[in-house]
């Protein structure tokens, strides 16, 4: 029996673990902080090695079986970012998942790539860091599938995307050859920045082993309160964005007020209803559920945001996050209620985005010469 049998199952009952010993060891984790959800693929084939050795073997066996393997991690946002992978075997990081080490002074941080981001923030409390992120799946995702997706943040107006935040990593390409790309450094001048590259190709160049990430100092006394809309606009473009810049700022419901977070208290002469942190707290959790479970994602300009504080969205935009100008929308596409044609459509990009890079084979055939590519099945003798 091979590694999809016998093997298969000894790398998940840990067959072939190596001693863990020193700080990581006391982060080895299975799984994320809840129970994840559960994937639509078929468990039997989703390989889970412990190590890279695991890994490699993977690669070498699907070869040999004429199998096509895709790097993944826990498939949490595979529905929604890459809906037409249907590889004959997955290659999950979810069981490479510890905190390798944290160096507060430096604010930077090495985790495997099946960490979960909930499993992180936990282990950051003690040193008052958080990772520059705010993303659906903080518990049911892996880091790995949080910056190879990639997946929106709605700290994004704050601290740029969540690829910002990955200052290097180690990488296993298709033929099994481990790479180190990036810095361990915030400032570096390491050259061509490999890492961007293999973040934004969903796993098609790359199986993502470790990742080194830029931490940032947690707010220092966060508030929360609710906006109508005549103060929204204030909050978004008059004189109070300038006086106490808002860290969030998001509706969950066209006819709600809007909920607004700021690093510590306003001063009272801004006129708002501070409310309860625990609310704030649910409405965000509620908040990235949403935008985790919408079907599609769109993003606006400044005049769509004017049109809609003036009359109000309709109901195909269940969420909104206005510091970053997205939300989530009830259909993978523009909806019924938006006129192709009419001059508001120019002002949306809806997402997902399904079209290849036209480089992809290219790149991939670069990354490993001879191999076949992630995603792809290897060449018979007869042709392909």
């Amino acid at each position: 029996m091979g590694l999809d049998g016998k093997a298969a199952a000894s790398v998940q009952s840990g067959g072939f673990t190596q001693p863990r010993t020193g700080f990581a060891a006391g982060f080895r984790l299975r799984g994320s902080l809840s129970p994840p959800r559960r994937s639509p693929v078929n468990p039997t084939k989703v390989l889970q090695p412990q190590t890279a050795a695991q890994a490699r073997q993977s690669l070498q066996h699907c070869r040999e079986q004429g199998w096509s393997v895709l790097p993944r991690g826990n498939g949490s946002r595979l529905q929604r970012h890459f809906p037409s992978a249907a590889p004959d075997r997955w290659l999950s990081s979810t069981s490479m998942n510890r905190i390798l080490r944290i160096q507060a002074e430096d604010q930077i941080c090495e985790v495997e790539a099946g960490c979960s981001p909930a499993t992180l923030s936990a282990a950051l409390e003690p040193y008052d860091l958080e990772l520059g992120t705010c993303s659906p799946g903080a518990e049911t995702g892996t880091l790995g599938g949080l910056f190879m997706a990639p997946d929106h943040s709605m700290l994004h107006h704050l601290w740029g995307p969540p690829r910002d935040q990955v200052l290097g990593g180690r990488w296993m390409m298709a033929d099994g050859c481990e790479i180190q790309s990036g810095s361990q450094v915030v400032k570096s001048v390491a050259g061509y920045d490999l890492t961007r590259l293999f973040l934004g190709s969903r796993g098609r160049l790359a199986f993502c082993l470790n990742l080194i990430l830029r931490l940032r100092p947690v707010p220092r006394n966060p508030t929360w309160a609710r906006l109508d809309r005549e103060q929204l606009s204030s909050w978004l473009w008059g004189e109070h964005r300038h006086l106490a810049p808002p860290r969030l700022l998001f509706s969950l419901s066209p006819h709600e007020q809007a909920w607004v977070q700021w690093e510590a208290e306003p001063a009272p002469l801004l006129g708002v209803r501070i409310v309860d942190p625990e609310e704030g707290r649910s409405a965000l959790a509620r908040a990235l559920e949403t935008l985790g479970q919408a079907p599609g994602r769109a993003s606006f300009d400044q005049s769509i945001r004017t049109s809609w504080l003036q009359s109000g969205p309709d109901e195909s935009w269940p969420m909104i996050d206005w510091l970053s100008s997205t939300a989530a929308c009830t259909a993978p596409g523009p909806p019924s209620s938006l006129d192709p044609s009419s001059d508001q459509a120019s002002h949306w990009k809806f997402s997902p985005v399904t079209q290849d890079s036209p480089w992809l084979p290219a790149l991939a055939e670069a990354c490993a010469p001879g191999f076949p590519p992630f995603g792809q099945r290897p060449e018979t003798e007869g042709g392909s």
